[in-house]
């Protein structure tokens, strides 16, 4: 910053070209495990991300609370070492958290909200009549041939 910041969150950490850099002591990462104290504690993180799928390396000798930071939604699901599906739970601050067992490796997060998979059942319906419609198409004009115009 060019300006120098008086919120106590906020740690001068150097001073370069002019400008203040500071450490802001309030920064969590972007997946971290909350203590039985609710205090926040280092040491999982991200190994594979997509908009639909997210990988945490979350080795941990101990049952405890994963947070995701990102803001939750239904439509995540989690899986223990990509397996034992877990409830995903809304946070009181709208974040992601799964409470994980002992000895577990990795949580796998995948996104499928029901309305795609809606969306994934009418499209195969709707194939599945234009291709009866076409079928029905052709047996009934029998031998006589067809044109390609006639399906068009």
């Amino acid at each position: 910053s060019p300006h120098e910041l008086t919120d106590t969150n906020f740690e001068l950490q150097r001073k370069i070209e002019g400008y203040l850099v500071y450490r802001n002591k309030l920064y969590l990462p972007r997946v971290y495990f909350i203590t039985d104290d609710s205090k926040p504690e280092i040491g999982p993180t991200i190994t594979y991300y997509s908009p639909d799928r997210i990988v945490v390396d979350a080795t941990s000798k101990k049952r405890r609370r994963l947070v995701l930071a990102q803001v939750y939604n239904k439509g995540w699901y989690a899986y223990l070492d990509g397996k034992e599906k877990v409830l995903v739970q809304e946070r009181p601050d709208a974040l992601t958290q799964v409470d994980i067992k002992d000895n577990i490796s990795f949580v796998e997060f995948k996104y499928m909200p029901e309305s795609a998979a809606r969306g994934r059942l009418l499209t195969g319906l709707t194939i599945l009549l234009l291709m009866a419609g076409l079928i029905f198409k052709l047996v009934k004009q029998g031998t006589r041939g067809f044109k390609i115009n006639d399906f068009i």
